[in-house]
C-alpha cells in the first residue's frame, strides 16, 4: 500500500489480525512512494487524476509497466507526457537491440563463445540479480539491462561470432536467468510467471496476474500499488 497508510491503518490492522489469530500477519509489507503528475501530487481536488483506461488511449500497457518499474517502489514518481515517451524509446531501444542482433547473426560465421566473454556476460547477469536481492531495485535492475544493450550495440558485430551473438541474445531473450528464478520463485508461482521469466521481459509479466486493472477505471495509483504487489513475489519467506 502508500506510505501514508502505513501508521495507523496498516499498523492497526497488523494487531487486530494477529490478536485474532495469533499468528504472524505477513512477512513482508511493501509501501510504495508516492505518484505526481508533473510534479503536483495526483488528487481529484486538483483535477489532475485520471485512469489507467485513460492513459491506455495513448500508451500500450507495456510502456505504462515499464515506466512504473524504472522508479524504485518506495521512491516517488513523477508522471509527464515527456517521461511516458523516454519510456516508450527505452523499451524500443530493447527490441530494437533484439533486433540487430538478429540481423548480425544470419551474417556471422559459426564459432564458439570465449570462455572470456562467457564470463563478461555472468557479470551482466549478476548484476541485475545483485540489484532485485536489493529490495526489489528494479531501477537497477533496468539499468543493468540497458548496460547489456549498450554493450550489445557497440561491441558486438558479425565478426564476433554466432557464439557471442547467441550467447547475448539469450542473455536477453531466454530463460537464462534460471538461477535466480528458482530461488526467488520457489514459492510463488502465480498465473503469468514461471522459472522462465527473462530480463527482457519482466516488467511485461509484472503486471500478468492483475491484468483485470487494464479493464476499468482503475488509477495510476493502483498500476502502481499491483506492480508493487506483484513484484512481492520475488521475495523470499
Amino acid at each position: 500500500g502508500g506510505q501514508d497508510l502505513i501508521f495507523p491503518h496498516h499498523e492497526n490492522e497488523i494487531a487486530q489480525s494477529e490478536c485474532a489469530n495469533c499468528k504472524q500477519f505477513s512477512n513482508y509489507w511493501m509501501h510504495n512512494g508516492y505518484i505526481n503528475i508533473d510534479g503536483k501530487k495526483m488528487s481529484k481536488s486538483l483535477g489532475n487524476f485520471f485512469t489507467v483506461r485513460d492513459i491506455l488511449k495513448e500508451y500500450d500497457g507495456e510502456i505504462v509497466r515499464f515506466f512504473m518499474l524504472s522508479a524504485h517502489y518506495r521512491s516517488p514518481i513523477n508522471f509527464a507526457d515527456t517521461l511516458m515517451e523516454q519510456a516508450k524509446s527505452a523499451v524500443e531501444r530493447v527490441y530494437n537491440c533484439i533486433e540487430n542482433l538478429e540481423f548480425l547473426k544470419e551474417n556471422a560465421e559459426d564459432t564458439p563463445c570465449t570462455d572470456e566473454f562467457k564470463s563478461k556476460l555472468d557479470g551482466y547477469r549478476k548484476k541485475f540479480c545483485d540489484a532485485m536481492d536489493d529490495d526489489l531495485n528494479t531501477a537497477d535492475a533496468i539499468a543493468a539491462i540497458f548496460d547489456i544493450v549498450y554493450m550489445a550495440n557497440t561491441d558486438i558485430t558479425s565478426a564476433s561470432g554466432k557464439g557471442a551473438i547467441d550467447a547475448v541474445l539469450s542473455l536477453i531473450t531466454q530463460p537464462c536467468f534460471d538461477a535466480y528464478a528458482q530461488r526467488s520463485f520457489k514459492r510463488f508461482l502465480p498465473v503469468g510467471f514461471s522459472k522462465s521469466t527473462t530480463v527482457a521481459h519482466f516488467w511485461k509479466l509484472s503486471t500478468t496476474h492483475f491484468h483485470f486493472a487494464f479493464l476499468g477505471n482503475t488509477s495510476i495509483l493502483s498500476i502502481q500499488k499491483i506492480v508493487i504487489d506483484v513484484s512481492g513475489i520475488f521475495c523470499d519467506t
